[in-house]
């Protein structure tokens, strides 16, 4: 299930090396037999996270840059850096392009 991305406002271009965080805004967040799923009440159905979306929404609760997921995902899970990277540059994408990431401020 994917939500309807035709009623979203085009947003910006991902800067891979800023840190970012959730976008937890009109987010809710469920677990379901394991699996996380989000919605928003702007969408026509939730959105079920695979693993590796899971991981990186798991690691933006924290908030960090891509290189820094993706050193948290090897460091735990012992996988091969040069997947683990491009996989959590594809998943951030996938969540910038719908509103589920903001920058975080600098000071924080």
């Amino acid at each position: 299930m994917v939500p309807d991305r035709t009623k979203r406002k085009p947003v910006t271009e991902l800067d891979l090396t800023a840190t970012y965080q959730q976008s937890t805004s009109d987010v809710h967040e469920r677990s379901i037999g394991g699996v996380t799923v989000l919605h928003r009440s702007t969408w026509d159905e939730p959105m079920v996270l695979n693993e590796t979306l899971h991981a990186v929404w798991t690691c933006l609760a924290i908030g960090g840059s891509a290189a820094d997921i993706a050193e948290d995902i090897v460091a735990v899970f012992g996988f091969e850096s040069e997947s683990v990277g491009s996989n959590v540059n594809e998943a951030l994408a996938q969540l910038h392009e719908l509103e589920l990431i903001e920058k975080r401020d600098s000071e924080s």
